[in-house]
């Protein structure tokens, strides 16, 4: 049990999002404080021991980071800049992902609820906590959707158990065709692939000489992809509209073998550039350009715009 509950509260510090899920199923857990208190209080004890030295050893006061994120996000509410939704998104966020499989699937999951009822608890104590929140992320209600499916497929097994073994062979196949239904669905399809072609664009960049770095120009949405993703050990620079240092291409144009933009960016970059490959979305538009320069680079990009510096600076 102890084990477990390390596992639990190890999950809530890396993601504190799942708070409200813990807290819930810490209260169910209430009527028998006596026998279990102290295996979850060992439980806890470890994670966050094991939080505070991860903290410890990169020179952070342990646990402040989630004292700042509660600071930053809710009490100055810079969360609030990133857009706001009323109560009931992650409601009309439900509907729209699920559609009409939303009934029966609720209804499997009030059955599961029968026998694990402090799962369903966890799950509407965590999007309740999530909805009152102004800033809405479908990200932030995962766990909410992964409860409500696992309570699902309890409702279904309890069914299925009462029923011809044939029925379990339907149930497999409802299931299967619900996943593969919802899958599909355009917002979904869109999440998916948001972030592809720039993905793709940094892959095709990074195939540059190995003195070169790269550079982002003009930034216009959030970057998606990453130096794991873009399997890439070439150095990104990023000339974004909010970066602290002007757009100005020209002045280090020697330090890049590559530059990753816009079309609408493309006649502002300098012309030895002259390689271009564009990579449209799924409905055909283009947001994400590379162009390459052939030959070695001989200069050095400016430091205080490399990729992580970029990030650090806006989201402070």
């Amino acid at each position: 049990m102890s084990l477990g509950m390390s596992w639990i509260s190890l999950d809530s510090l890396v993601r504190i999002q799942t708070f409200p899920a813990l807290a819930a199923l810490l209260v169910f857990e209430l009527p028998r404080w006596k026998e279990r208190f102290p295996r979850l209080l060992a439980g806890g004890l470890g994670a966050i021991a094991a939080d505070s030295a991860a903290n410890l050893v990169m020179g952070a006061p342990p646990l402040m980071w989630i004292i700042n994120n509660f600071s930053i996000n809710l009490v100055q509410n810079k969360s609030a800049s990133f857009g706001v939704e009323s109560p009931w998104a992650y409601l009309f966020d439900l509907i729209e992902r699920w559609n009409f499989l939303l009934s029966p699937l609720l209804f499997l999951a009030l059955w599961g609820a029968r026998k694990y009822p402090s799962l369903l608890f966890a799950a509407l104590a965590h999007i309740i906590a999530h909805s009152l929140i102004p800033h809405k992320e479908w990200r932030f209600d995962y766990l909410f959707h992964v409860l409500i499916l696992l309570l699902a497929g309890v409702g279904a097994g309890n069914i299925v158990q009462k029923l011809s073994p044939r029925t379990a062979v339907l149930a497999f196949a409802g299931f299967l065709g619900a996943s593969v239904f919802v899958a599909l669905q355009p917002k979904l399809m869109n999440s998916y692939f948001r972030y592809r072609p720039m993905e793709a664009a940094m892959i095709d960049a990074s195939a540059i000489s190995s003195s070169c770095a790269i550079a982002i120009y003009h930034l216009w949405d959030k970057i998606g992809a990453s130096y794991a993703l873009s399997d890439s050990d070439r150095p990104f620079y990023v000339y974004a509209e909010d970066s602290p240092v002007k757009l100005d291409l020209l002045g280090s144009a020697d330090a890049y073998g590559a530059v990753i933009t816009g079309p609408d960016s493309i006649q502002k970059i300098p012309r030895e550039f002259d390689e271009k490959k564009c990579f449209p979305n799924r409905d055909g538009r283009v947001f994400w350009c590379v162009l390459k320069k052939r030959g070695e680079c001989k200069a050095k990009p400016p430091t205080e715009l490399g990729i992580n510096s970029y990030l650090i600076s806006v989201h402070r």
